[in-house]
């Protein structure tokens, strides 16, 4: 799609709803094509990334969308890329070198730098001034009143002419020329920002509590679809139905319609970040295995051969196997951390008590 050079570039969710309203698509539509909840695609016409899922599962969801309307989905991801930096980036306040204007690029704004030079230029002429002045005492015939303070005796003003020196009979004579100090406005200390440490923790408290809440697990995960059992097991690899093991949890995972993304642990092992490409088998066995999919709707997941029935709303599901131990555990299964870093919502909740102590 070319844009006009003098317009203004569209953002992410422009560019996707306006290649959608060109080709007379609604988003029930989109929905049922790319089994991408329709919240989810109003959430990124609307470059609403605060409701939506990790950036992992966003591309994803972005790829396909593009795909389905026809537009090159690199020029989609870029603007996915420029939309997470302009979030991550609205803090941030940093004057940039250069000004660009209409094309051109604009000098930086001295205001600053005259603030300082303007005193010191004024305060240069003031010096030049007085020293002038002050040769030019010994020339002028005019009488001056000066005046002379010592620390240890009292003032003494006296007035000078050029017919009468003065003389003094209880201290040599002593030619005293007068010295002008030139007065420097101290520049003023800027306030001191003081930090109320209590507001501070309040507020941290107070953004822990709405960042993340939990609930229960759902008491029917998933049913068994027994339909055309004997034709779904043909779907199966032969080396898979060979490594099922009767006393583990056996999870065979196929992108059937498009990509999965996986987050998941296998017992207590550490926790993994999987992209599975459409077509592409998955095969996890565990005593205990915990699992967040993205893009559910488009995956075939099977338990111990048996092909399940899981459905969702918003295209994402969490699941626990075997489904007896789900009550152990809480939605969401896995904290997804500024830094990175995953970890478990158990993890998540022990280190919060321990702050608290």
């Amino acid at each position: 799609m070319q844009e006009d050079q003098n317009s203004t570039p569209l953002t992410l969710g422009q560019l996707l709803q306006t290649e959608r309203e060109k080709q007379k698509l609604h988003l029930e539509n989109i929905s049922r094509e790319t089994r991408i909840s329709k919240s989810i695609l109003k959430n990124l016409e609307d470059d609403n990334i605060e409701a939506l899922p990790q950036k992992i599962y966003v591309t994803g969801f972005v790829k396909t969308y593009a795909q389905l309307l026809k537009i090159p989905h690199t020029q989609c991801l870029d603007l996915l890329d420029n939309l997470y930096q302009i979030d991550s980036a609205s803090d941030l306040e940093e004057e940039p070198e250069n000004i660009i204007l209409n094309g051109q690029k604009q000098p930086k704004d001295y205001k600053n730098i005259l603030i300082f030079a303007v005193p010191i230029t004024l305060l240069a002429i003031l010096i030049l001034y007085f020293m002038q002045s002050s040769s030019s005492v010994n020339n002028d015939p005019i009488a001056e009143e000066i005046t002379i303070e010592s620390p240890t005796k009292p003032t003494l003003s006296t007035t000078l002419t050029v017919d009468e020196p003065v003389i003094s009979t209880n201290e040599p004579d002593v030619l005293v020329t007068p010295t002008i100090t030139p007065v420097v406005t101290p520049r003023p200390t800027p306030p001191v920002k003081t930090v109320d440490t209590k507001k501070e923790q309040t507020a941290d408290q107070e953004e822990e509590v709405k960042e993340i809440t939990f609930s229960p697990l759902p008491t029917t995960l998933y049913q068994f679809n027994d339909n055309n059992i004997e034709e779904e097991l043909t779907n199966i690899p032969v080396e898979f139905l060979k490594a099922t093991l009767e006393t583990k949890q056996n999870i065979l995972m196929k992108a059937q319609s498009g990509n999965s993304w996986l987050t998941y642990q296998i017992d207590d092992g550490p926790i993994h970040k999987f992209v599975l490409k459409q077509g592409k088998f998955i095969f996890l066995q565990a005593d205990l295995l915990k699992i967040f999919v993205g893009n559910v709707n488009a995956t075939k997941i099977y338990l111990n051969n048996r092909l399940l029935k899981i459905s969702s709303r918003s295209g994402v599901k969490s699941l626990v196997f075997p489904k007896k131990r789900a009550p152990e555990f809480k939605i969401p299964l896995f904290i997804f951390q500024k830094n990175g870093k995953v970890i478990t919502s158990e993890q998540y909740i022990k280190e919060k008590a321990n702050k608290k102590q």
